[in-house]
């Protein structure tokens, strides 16, 4: 046929149908990304709280522009701490509580140092001048519950041990393998992460084979939001 064949679903060089609105879908899909991403960055670059101009900026677009893809500030601070918390619980693996008690300290121990040595930036600027926005909120809540149901899944046999005094071990592992330990020992005493990781094992095993509570002294009671179920 003269002049050619023609495509079909429409004449030679034009879009199929719906092309135009899957490459608008696209790029609005990439520019969220970019003002999530701006987030993240500000947070860690020491912003605990960033504002939506400064997201513009950092992001390199409009302030309008974010309104048009997320409709109002917080779900833009909201969809970054899902994102970013997302990504710190996949540092977070699940310990089975059958294998042998000193190998799943050493899995623990390591776990919260690949974690909190990813977390540190995000951490410190919840420190700042500013302190913690929204985003750092959800962010660090949403960490504190994983890390406190991983230890309570990964050392339920030994805390069990102790009966009801577990939940005085269960805490003091908890503070034991925190991020402010964490953070004492690598910046203020200035210890390698190997260091620290080994500091960390050498602690949670210690409180693991310490005696319980005698029975003739005198018992604490424990705080009702605890969060530990036996």
């Amino acid at each position: 046929m003269a002049g050619g064949t023609v495509r079909a679903g429409g004449a030679r060089g034009t879009r199929p149908p719906g092309a135009s609105v899957d490459l608008r879908r696209s790029r609005s899909i990439r520019t969220r990304r970019e003002i999530i991403e701006a987030v993240i960055e500000l947070v860690e670059s020491g912003n605990g709280q960033p504002t939506v101009a400064e997201v513009a900026e950092q992001a390199g677009i409009s302030v309008r522009s974010i309104y048009w893809h997320f409709g109002h500030a917080g779900l833009v601070f909201t969809t970054a701490a899902e994102l970013q918390s997302s990504r710190y619980r996949a540092l977070i693996g699940h310990i089975p509580s059958h294998v042998p008690v000193a190998t799943r300290v050493l899995v623990l121990c390591r776990q919260r140092r690949r974690l909190f040595e990813a977390m540190d930036p995000v951490m410190r600027s919840g420190q700042g001048s500013k302190g913690a926005g929204p985003f750092l909120r959800v962010v660090l809540a949403e960490c504190e519950s994983d890390l406190r149901h991983q230890l309570a899944t990964a050392l339920r046999p030994e805390i069990a041990l102790f009966g009801q005094e577990g939940w005085f071990l269960f805490e003091s592992l908890h503070q034991a393998t925190g991020w402010q330990s964490w953070h004492r020992l690598r910046i203020e005493s200035g210890r390698t992460a190997t260091d620290a990781e080994r500091h960390m094992v050498f602690t949670v095993s210690t409180l693991l084979t310490s005696s319980p509570t005698p029975r003739d002294a005198p018992r604490a009671h424990p705080p009702s939001d605890h969060g530990l179920s036996l």
